[in-house]
């Protein structure tokens, strides 16, 4: 399954150098939270998109039975409030539900079906010497919005049996190989196997999370996972997209964490070059791309990067989240976009291709949130004929008001994320364009062109 379409010019400017085939970083801007007690698993169901809970008959407060849907889940063997059991697994195609200790992508929305942040999931820790024991999880979110969060989950929280915490000590590294996609996706599959009839019950998921951790082909064979390893995600935001290790601070290089095989010719890259990986690929993240409270998550991609389960039940945000589900109708969409000067235009390729030299990278530092037009927006004036309480009416000119086909969110050099109308750019009739009021000679106004892509891992259905 090896990476498509997506081709890099190599140029040097002030710009980040194009993201490599092989990276690995420590990501700077993430925060932990840390959620422990008795009703964890109860109380973050009710507030995420993800599933942490199956479709089950309650026979106390937190023991499920499953004398509905999944009766394969073992789940009727322990009670969640006692057991560090993992997180629920459910497959797209088939529905088939598994206990992973791998992380799960999700969202918190606000009580109006806004995102306040994307987040992962973990089990932790990722290999406990028992699963006896209350349920721990950490959440990963961006550090802009810990403070906001932890204050809502302690809104939240009433007399939920829990104990909310910023946690400190834990370093996450990111790490992709374009060259290894087959690999990695091999791999996965055979330990987190979302169609297996294996992976049922929390006791065999654990040793089945040890034997992965046994791989050598994958793990330094030196590394102390037991002490070490805190969680662990095969960023299924989009195929093969990379791979999350949430370490103690012990560990001081990737070196400590992989096998050489893996990391050969790997090169450490900026947050800035993988934000460029991101934009490429059409995956928002955090608050660089999607602003709290503002976004709806199927217009983030959130049911096409499986961050969201429709029958899971009440959480906040549900109502309007499955209803825009269930009617079909998703007017606008995040799509990675490429810009440029508007004599450029002919040159554009069939997918976006970061190139820190182009030209229009001089006229888009720190670009925000812009409104982008297109051509049949560019209305002409009305004239009008306003009436006057004094009996004098003179004619007047009022301009419509221009709507917009969409909000560029972000940018890096010539290609960024944006927030489009799908009726406005499936038209392929139609240019799009921003405006940069003082950016043009004399300090006029610049309009730089923007072309929208459909993420290649998109289904063909969207």
């Amino acid at each position: 399954m090896l990476l498509r379409s997506i081709i890099f010019k190599r140029c040097y400017s002030s710009l980040p150098s194009p993201p490599p085939a092989k990276g690995h970083l420590v990501l700077p801007n993430k925060s932990l939270i840390s959620i422990t007690g008795y009703d964890s698993t109860k109380f973050l169901n009710g507030l995420v998109t993800a599933k942490l809970i199956p479709n089950s008959v309650k026979k106390k407060t937190m023991t499920l039975s499953t004398d509905t849907k999944d009766d394969s889940l073992y789940l009727d063997q322990f009670d969640v409030t006692n057991t560090n059991w993992g997180l629920l697994k459910e497959s797209k195609e088939s529905g088939n539900q598994t206990i992973t200790r791998n992380g799960v992508y999700s969202m918190f929305l606000n009580s109006k079906g806004r995102i306040i942040t994307d987040n992962f999931i973990y089990p932790w820790p990722i290999i406990p010497k028992s699963i006896e024991g209350t349920p721990k999880y950490l959440i990963e979110i961006d550090k802009g919005v810990t403070s906001q969060l932890i204050m809502s989950l302690k809104l939240h929280k009433l007399k939920a049996r829990i104990n909310i915490e910023k946690f400190d000590d834990f370093k996450i590294w990111y790490f992709y190989n374009d060259d290894k996609q087959d690999y990695l996706f091999e791999l996965k599959e055979k330990y987190f196997n979302e169609e297996s009839m294996d992976l049922k019950n929390p006791e065999s998921v654990l040793s089945n999370t040890e034997k992965f951790f046994n791989e050598s082909s994958f793990w330094n064979t030196e590394l102390n996972y037991n002490q070490d390893i805190l969680a662990f995600a095969f960023d299924d935001r989009c195929p093969e997209f990379g791979i999350k290790i949430i370490t103690t601070t012990n560990i001081n290089s990737i070196d400590e964490i992989l096998s050489k095989d893996l990391l050969q010719d790997s090169k450490e890259i900026s947050p800035d070059q993988l934000s460029i990986r991101r934009s490429l690929f059409g995956i928002p993240e955090g608050l660089e791309d999607i602003l709290p409270n503002q976004l709806l998550p199927l217009e983030s991609n959130l049911e096409l990067m499986d961050g969201v389960h429709f029958d899971k039940g009440c959480y906040l945000g549900q109502e309007l989240t499955v209803r825009t589900f269930h009617t079909g109708i998703v007017r606008k969409r995040i799509v990675p976009v490429r810009l440029f000067l508007m004599d450029n235009h002919n040159e554009l390729e069939e997918y976006p291709v970061y190139d820190p030299k182009d030209p229009v990278c001089d006229v888009l530092e720190n670009l925000g949130y812009t409104d982008i037009i297109s051509d049949k927006q560019q209305e002409s004036p009305k004239q009008t004929t306003g009436s006057s309480p004094f009996g004098n009416s003179k004619p007047s000119k009022t301009r419509q008001r221009k709507s917009t086909s969409g909000t560029l969110l972000s940018t890096n050099g010539n290609i960024g994320l944006a927030l489009v109308r799908l009726e406005d750019f499936s038209n392929p009739m139609l240019n799009f364009s921003i405006e940069l009021p003082g950016a043009g000679e004399d300090n006029s106004t610049l309009k730089v062109g923007l072309k929208g892509f459909i993420p290649y891992w998109w289904p063909e259905d969207v």
